[in-house]
């Protein structure tokens, strides 16, 4: 683990629930990196795109509003015979 990814770590650690972390300029391989740091914390979202890496601590309201949302697949899919598959969290 660099340094950097270690700071980067400790910001994480105290990011609030329904707060945002950005950070410009992340390499692909530090983002693999962090990955695999905070595999054990799956509260966490974490989006990558060309160097500029996301993480956002959701509200347990996000939640609430993601099994709504499925939901509502589900039965739409349902009512017109569309077979739907779930993939739960993974992107």
């Amino acid at each position: 683990m660099s340094a950097r990814t270690a700071d980067y770590l400790d910001a994480i650690e105290h990011l609030p629930e329904g707060a945002t972390l950005v950070i410009q300029q992340f390499s692909w391989d530090e983002y693999e990196r962090l990955l695999e740091d905070l595999r054990d914390r799956p509260r966490l979202r974490v989006t990558y795109d060309q160097g500029r890496l996301e993480i956002m601590s959701p509200l347990p309201e996000h939640e609430e509003y993601g099994r709504f949302i499925d939901m509502l697949v589900r039965f739409f899919a349902q009512a017109h015979k569309i077979k739907v598959q779930k993939y739960g969290a993974a992107t």
